[in-house]
């Protein structure tokens, strides 16, 4: 028994590296989710058409003074890009999880 604690205690250090490694991972992905929501893309929609405004920050946003119509957020494709975001954030997670413990005897 006393052989088995010693190899998880050989375990935990390594752990501890992944999930330093797993927490930058959240990190980077906390930061650009949040930057993904404060400058989201625009666009125009007007006369049943959809015209590209370009990305902006979410309280100024791309918006002219001579427009006669607003620029709205672009939800559809901020929910694509965050959840692009998340499954980035989730292969590098569960990579990081699982790069030094398997092979190491």
């Amino acid at each position: 028994m006393g052989a088995g604690l010693a190899g998880n205690n050989t375990n935990r250090g390594g752990d501890e590296n992944v999930s330093k490694l797993q927490g930058w991972v959240l990190r980077v992905w906390s930061a650009v989710a949040v930057l993904l929501v404060l400058f989201p893309h625009f666009v125009v929609k007007r006369q049943g058409g959809v015209l590209d405004a370009g990305f902006g920050f979410l309280f100024t946003g791309p918006f002219e003074r001579s427009w006669k119509v607003a620029a709205v957020v672009d939800t559809p494709l901020l929910l694509v890009m965050e959840l692009v975001a998340a499954g980035l954030a989730a292969v590098g997670f569960f990579t990081a999880k699982g790069g030094g413990s398997k092979g190491e005897s």
